[in-house]
Formats: structure tokens, sequence, C-alpha cells
């Protein structure tokens, strides 16, 4: 039993080119040929220089400085009242993965949260850095 919603198609191929736009081939459909690979940027024009499969070469080191030395830490503001993460890692001479663990053990004091960053109150931290130097009798 055919439903009445349902129409037949009684459209020939001949009625459907008729149909179709103007811009469409009756033969065979549409195919793109495949860009030729070029050697041009598409912004600067210039040629890319051709790949030979070695990595790139690494800058030398600076002759003052080895390789191997790491750098000078940047010196800590002695006027601020917090200091930052860096700041911290700097005054004690550690890691920043140690100064990490050491203030999620607890051992840090002065902690202070500002929104999503870390400070530490410089006085506190001082004093307790005081309070770890042990007086040797003489």
């Amino acid at each position: 039993m055919d439903s009445p919603l349902k129409k037949k198609d009684t459209r020939t191929s001949e009625d459907m080119y008729h149909d179709a736009p103007l811009f469409a081939e009756f033969g065979a459909p549409f195919v793109t040929k495949p860009k030729a690979a070029t050697d041009k940027t598409p912004k600067t024009g210039k040629k890319k220089p051709p790949t030979t499969g070695k990595s790139p070469r690494k800058k030398a080191a600076k002759p003052g400085r080895s390789a191997s030395q790491p750098r000078a830490p940047k010196p800590v503001n002695k006027e601020a009242l917090l200091l930052s993460v860096a700041d911290m890692c700097a005054l004690l001479g550690v890691s920043r993965a140690t100064l990490i663990r050491m203030d999620n053990g607890g051992k840090l004091p002065g902690r202070i949260k500002l929104g999503g960053s870390v400070k530490y109150h410089r006085e506190t931290v001082e004093t307790w850095l005081k309070e770890m130097i042990v007086k040797s009798d003489t």
C-alpha cells in the first residue's frame, strides 16, 4: 500500500539536467586536478631550502660561559614585602620542585595565596632562616 505522502519520482534524466545549476557539467562529474607541489611559501614568495633530513644546527655556547654552568639567579628585590616562588627558590638555593615539596610538607612559613598565585611574606621567611642558624658555643 502506497502512502499518499510519498510521491513517485516521474522525472527522467533529461528533466534533471534542466533543473541543474548553470555551472554543472552534463558529462562526467566535476573532478579537481591536484595542485602541483611548489617550493614557494605563500607569504614571501621565497623558495624553501631543500630538506636533507638533517636536524637543525644547535647554537654554540657563548665564550664566557660553558654549557654546563647554570645561570646565575636574578637578584631578589630587598624592598619587596612578598616573595614570589622564583624569589624563594633563589633565596633558599633550591629548585622549584624542591620548594613545592617543602611547601606541601608544611616546612615553609609565611605562605600567602593571592588569587591563583602563591607568595611568601619576606619578614617571616627571613626570621625563619635566622632561627635555623645554630649558634655554636666557642
